[in-house]
């Protein structure tokens, strides 16, 4: 028994095993923290280092977030790389560090991503300019500005939106294509470059647009600014052109040189006209050779073209024209129906007019229409053998006819519908005068809104009809009145129910 006892005892004494050693596990940190874009927050790191009693693993990776080693020793750094995040929500994972017994976590965390993504990110505007917008979609609030100094482009401000900006662009004249370039940002840092381009606008211009050289000759000398291939063609054979003109489609300023021949006459003018394959974009160039006679003023752009095309006249500066021998001699002028024709001031300088055939002045905003010079003119209407007189003056908003001695036809006025179809236009009153005018005959509709009608200056008038709604007073001399009373002249007014007509001295 003691032997046993001894041998326990010293067991006890000697035979222990020692205790083993506490496990050890510490990281560096216990949070990475990374942006959006997988990069390190400022003052921050992606690598963790290890301190260990023995070897560790690590458990917990995620296909957005990989640790460089999964496994080691003591002292080791594991590097962690972070994919983009392109949700807009931030993300964590957790890895988990296991020595032994003991466990130690590490959370990784991300920034949520940012989203600006405009709609367009190039922009095609016509040369005329005009109004576009923006459209943003962003995980913050937006901004925006231009990369450099733009003043063809404004902003339009409009009530808050985070979704649209609202610009106007003006019509560009450099007759260059231009651009520019806008820079959106948002609260989250992100940036987007949006490019504005414009096309350029086409160009023709020339610098003094008219001459007068001597009988003696001379040279002309015309600077043409353009960015397009363009024709310079003189309209007569006494001006040459010495230089012919450069084509291109860039902006090219150049001078082109004309010879003007000796005259024998002692005045003539002629024209140099500038073309290219786009219609809406000519120029011309007036030469007036010798001592410039007396102009005759057609100030409607529309008429004056018409005959200067016709040949009947020729353009001295501006408004200011001659007639030539065609015009002279005409005794009708070129189609004028519905030209858009608001005044035929300079009618009354063809002497020898005496019709206004083929088919009169009507559907032109004309008011007042002043024949007094031309005192040839004796077609102004027609008779249709189903529907007797027919106008040649009308329909037309007329206001004021002037027809001085003109020797028309019977003596006879036919007007029906004193208004404008296209653009509208109406009269509210009628003056006509002339001292061979004898027969008025007036028939207005719906459209019509002639309230009076002027004779007083109508010596030989006999008789007057009318047939309108609205016109209801008619104005007259005191002679007038009692050739009226004693029946010399007659007055049919055919309004119906029952005649209104309250006939005025004036």
């Amino acid at each position: 028994m003691f032997v046993a006892a001894a041998f326990a005892g010293c067991g006890d004494d000697n035979g222990a095993e020692t205790p083993a050693p506490a496990e050890r596990l510490a990281l560096s940190a216990e949070t990475l923290a990374f942006d959006a874009d997988g990069g390190v927050l400022s003052g921050g790191t992606n690598e963790v280092s290890v301190a260990s009693s023995g070897p560790w693993r690590l458990s917990g990776r995620q296909e957005w977030c990989v640790p460089s080693v999964d496994k080691g020793g003591d002292g080791e750094t594991v590097a962690f790389a972070v994919e983009p995040n392109t949700d807009l929500d931030a993300r964590e994972v957790r890895f988990t560090f296991m020595c032994g017994g003991e466990e130690r976590r590490l959370t990784v965390t991300q920034e949520g991503g940012s989203l600006l993504d405009p709609d367009q990110t190039d922009y095609s505007l016509p040369a005329e300019g005009g109004e576009f917008r923006l459209r943003i979609e962003s995980s913050g609030e937006t901004s925006c500005r231009f990369l450099e100094p733009v003043d063809w482009i404004h902003r339009v401000e409009t009530r808050a939106s985070l979704s649209f900006f609202y610009f106007t662009a003006d019509a560009n004249t450099t007759g260059r294509p231009r651009d520019a370039r806008l820079v959106v940002t948002n609260t989250d840092g992100d940036e987007r470059t949006v490019t504005v381009r414009q096309e350029r606008n086409l160009l023709l211009e020339v610098g003094e647009t008219s001459f007068n050289i001597p009988v003696e000759g001379g040279e002309v000398r015309v600077n043409v600014r353009s960015n397009l291939p363009f024709r310079a063609a003189p309209t007569v054979d006494w001006i040459v052109l010495q230089t012919p003109p450069s084509s291109s489609e860039e902006l090219l300023e150049q001078e082109l040189v004309f010879k003007v021949e000796a005259a024998e006459v002692p005045f003539r003018s002629g024209f140099v006209r500038f073309t290219t394959d786009e219609e809406s974009l000519s120029a011309e160039v007036s030469v007036v050779q010798g001592e410039r006679p007396k102009g005759i003023e057609f100030p409607d752009d529309t008429f004056r073209q018409i005959l200067v095309d016709a040949g009947y006249i020729t353009v001295l500066d501006g408004t200011e024209c001659i007639l030539t021998e065609t015009g002279e001699a005409a005794t009708q002028l070129p189609d004028l129906y519905r030209k858009g024709i608001a005044s035929l001031k300079g009618i009354e300088a063809f002497a020898n007019l005496t019709t206004l055939e083929p088919n009169g002045i009507g559907e032109n905003p004309i008011r007042e229409l002043d024949l007094s010079g031309n005192a040839k003119l004796t077609t102004i209407g027609w008779q249709s053998v189903l529907g007797g007189w027919r106008s040649y003056l009308t329909p037309a908003p007329l206001e004021v006819l002037k027809l001085c001695d003109a020797p028309v036809e019977e003596g006879r006025v036919v007007l029906s519908s004193l208004y404008c179809s296209s653009p509208y236009e109406t009269s509210e009153s009628l003056t006509v005068s002339g001292t061979a005018v004898r027969i008025i005959e007036i028939t207005l509709g719906s459209y019509d809104k002639v309230q009076w009608l002027d004779i007083t200056g109508c010596p030989a008038i006999q008789s007057v009809t009318l047939n309108s709604y609205y016109l209801k007073t008619l104005y007259v001399t005191a002679g007038q009145k009692s050739a009226i009373d004693a029946q010399r002249i007659v007055i049919n007014d055919q309004n119906y129910p029952t005649s209104q007509l309250e006939i005025k001295v004036r």
